[in-house]
């Protein structure tokens, strides 16, 4: 026996458009870009950077050793949140991280004594970095960036430097907040099961749906850090059917913090066996809430 039902609700707060700021260097030895979530962050807000290789897969000669600093991270302007390595590998000599307040400085070490960066890396390292709160007028900053490159050649052949830099304007925070939020079609349909004799019970039962089906997705397209809260609400003759809400790895949430221009999705997972036959109809509603983080 199998139900279906439809439980559809559109909330939306304004639509915005997203950006993202990259700075392309495909005129170095080893292309590169520099992904910045925002480039004119509101003061209090987070920011976040990421270093990728650009087609690395195509490169003649491998890369052994890898040295990537952001410079002029200056402790009066920015909080440094997080930073970690990208790179998917481990037992290697170094695939780490670290950060230097003394010389305003976030670096990722990369070093494999026995080969070399994998042929699949695009990703190397992330890091978030906050406008601090204590600042009371607009300014603008300029964040160096240098990779140090040590490849499988031997000599000076072999020693690459390549350098770029990005520019953040920080501005005073606005009252204004803007949101996109996108729906799935959540649609879902329960099955009772496939009754296995060998155990004497219904095996496979539950709510399924398709993919992204039942995902919600919030858009922060403002200047203000985001805070989306979720909920579900059953309609009065399904109360014995719940929702919950779980992140890309399966986490149970119920909220999301969303920094500027960056995007966090959910999914509405559904359980409790309906007590009558449903067709197409609705049997409960989601409510998103979006709130300026506290």
């Amino acid at each position: 026996m199998k139900k279906i039902l439809t439980c559809i609700l559109c909330f939306c707060i304004c639509l915005s458009c997203l950006s993202a700021t990259q700075v392309m260097a495909a005129d170095d030895v080893y292309p590169y870009e520099v992904y910045c979530s925002n480039k004119n962050p509101a003061i209090g807000n987070t920011i976040v950077l990421r270093v990728s290789l650009y087609d690395y897969k195509n490169a003649s000669v491998k890369i052994r050793g890898l040295q990537i600093d952001f410079t002029n991270v200056d402790s009066s302007v920015f909080e440094v949140v997080d930073h970690h390595t990208l790179i998917d590998e481990t037992g290697v000599a170094s695939n780490t991280t670290s950060y230097s307040e003394t010389n305003n400085r976030v670096r990722l070490v990369y070093a494999n004594s026995d080969g070399t960066l994998s042929d699949d890396t695009t990703n190397v390292m992330e890091i978030k970095l906050k406008i601090k709160d204590s600042l009371t007028e607009e300014g603008s900053i300029s964040l160096p960036l240098t990779i140090k490159i040590q490849t499988t050649e031997v000599g000076a052949a072999g020693r690459i430097t390549q350098k770029s830099s990005l520019d953040i304007n920080y501005k005073i925070k606005s009252e204004i907040f803007s949101a996109d939020i996108q729906w799935g079609r959540m649609e879902f349909v329960y099955s009772d099961g496939t009754w296995n004799p060998s155990t004497h019970k219904y095996e496979n039962s539950g709510w399924m749906c398709d993919d992204e089906v039942n995902i919600i997705k919030v858009s922060n397209g403002g200047d203000m850090d985001i805070k989306a809260s979720y909920s579900y609400l059953s309609e009065d003759e399904f109360k014995n059917v719940l929702g919950k809400f779980t992140d890309s790895d399966n986490n149970e949430v119920t909220y999301s913090e969303i920094i500027s221009r960056e995007v966090s999705s959910v999914y509405l997972q559904l359980f409790g066996k309906p007590n009558k036959e449903i067709e197409s109809q609705k049997i409960g509603s989601v409510k998103v809430i979006i709130d300026e983080v506290a």
